[in-house]
């Protein structure tokens, strides 16, 4: 079911504290801006075989929200299975985590977490998504940080060479998602391989 946008400040102006809001900041990904309908919940933590199944039932309309506790450890939702609730009669899915197949999706798709950060919040906030996307980016640094070491980096560098690959890796799919190809980040990969190569060489 397609619905006609209506401005949350309209919507605050009838309804007022009535409405309650919703602190995550998505990020739409797919071809439809804006749809509506009844809402069926699953919740999926880093496993989505009970989405899958749902996606395989009639949708008649309904709207699939998935609770996936923000994680960005599994994909939960790919082409295939948007292609299957699309098929099946579903108006949409809401996610509250990751998302996978940049390339099917015509680049609509990217990163959660740069997504959120990019976002500038207003003077003084911080917003729960924007802690959460920090947190993540810090996660990431130290697991790669303790992976390199395990491979014999230097201890001292490797913090900051975690931050660059993060970094790297992130702006490169910012630039896919710009540029409509993979070449950005083919070509980052290549120059992190050889960089991350002679890091473990020095090492050894």
């Amino acid at each position: 079911m397609h619905a006609t946008p209506l401005p949350t400040a309209d919507l605050a102006d009838e309804y007022g504290d009535h409405l309650r809001v919703c602190d995550v900041q998505f990020t739409s990904y797919g071809a439809v801006r804006s749809f509506s309908g009844p809402i069926r919940t699953v919740v999926c933590h880093d496993d989505n075989a009970l989405l899958q199944a749902l996606l395989r039932e009639p949708g008649n309309g309904h709207v699939v929200v998935v609770d996936g506790r923000a994680s960005l450890h599994t994909a939960l939702l790919g082409d295939l299975m948007a292609e299957r609730a699309r098929d099946n009669g579903w108006a949409g899915v809401v996610i509250h985590g990751a998302i996978r197949d940049v390339v099917e999706s015509d680049f609509r798709a990217g990163c959660p977490v740069l997504a959120v950060s990019v976002e500038e919040p207003a003077a003084g906030e911080v917003p729960p998504a924007l802690a959460a996307a920090a947190e993540a980016f810090e996660d990431w640094e130290r697991l790669l940080a303790e992976a390199l070491r395990e491979h014999g980096a230097d201890p001292e560098r490797a913090p900051g060479l975690a931050a660059l690959i993060v970094a790297s890796v992130e702006g490169a799919i910012a630039m896919c998602r710009a540029k409509r190809s993979m070449r950005p980040l083919d070509q980052v990969a290549q120059q992190l391989e050889t960089l991350i190569a002679g890091a473990l060489d020095r090492a050894a």
